[in-house]
């Protein structure tokens, strides 16, 4: 039953992307991409250091310069541990619904392994979150409700999201290539 479910979101993702692609009539390609291993792997490497890190949320950014429009990837772990947090009295009932999915998301994986969705968002936004007090369950309303962000599988990202993940792909191969190349002269030294 839970594999039915998580087809079924799959495939209403598929329909959507369909549906929007044919509304703004672009070619879609028809044929899944081969390679959704390699990028799974890839974000789960990029994600072993973040940037940034507050309770279920992991950020990294872009690029390393301090301008808050710079683009920033967000990816919530639901399932797994969790921090308890305490909730205040009167709520929207909009806020209830996300909390109440919120909840059996995390019910549901906390029995398997963790599942992780992400959403492509600026620098500014990230730091914004990370203030956000009330524990996971208020940053998740605060960045679907006040932010406005869909939260997405992998391949839900899009390719804005895909130039920022080679970027940061890239710099992080360039750092690591610089510091072995000093740690080989340090190495050849008597």
């Amino acid at each position: 039953m839970h594999g039915a479910f998580i087809s079924g979101l799959r495939e209403a993702a598929n329909i959507a992307h369909h549906a929007n692609a044919r509304a703004l009539q672009i070619k879609v390609e028809r044929s899944p991409s081969t390679n959704t291993q390699a990028c799974a792997s890839l974000l789960a490497d990029l994600f072993r250091e973040p940037d940034l890190e507050f309770g279920s949320f992991s950020v990294i950014f872009g690029r390393k310069t301090s301008d808050p429009k710079s683009a920033a990837i967000l990816r919530v772990a639901l399932g797994g541990t969790r921090k308890k947090s305490s909730s205040d009295g009167v709520k929207m009932d909009r806020q209830r619904s996300n909390k109440l999915l919120f909840q059996q998301l995390q019910s549901h994986y906390n029995q398997q392994q963790q599942l992780h969705v992400y959403t492509l968002l600026t620098r500014h936004q990230a730091l914004e979150l990370r203030e956000v007090r009330g524990g996971d369950e208020m940053r998740l309303y605060y960045l679907c409700e006040k932010l406005g962000v869909k939260l997405v599988g992998r391949k839900g990202l899009g390719p804005a999201a895909d130039s920022v993940i080679a970027s940061i792909k890239a710099e992080r191969g360039n750092r690591r290539t610089s510091s072995n190349s000093t740690d080989r002269m340090v190495d050849t030294k008597p």
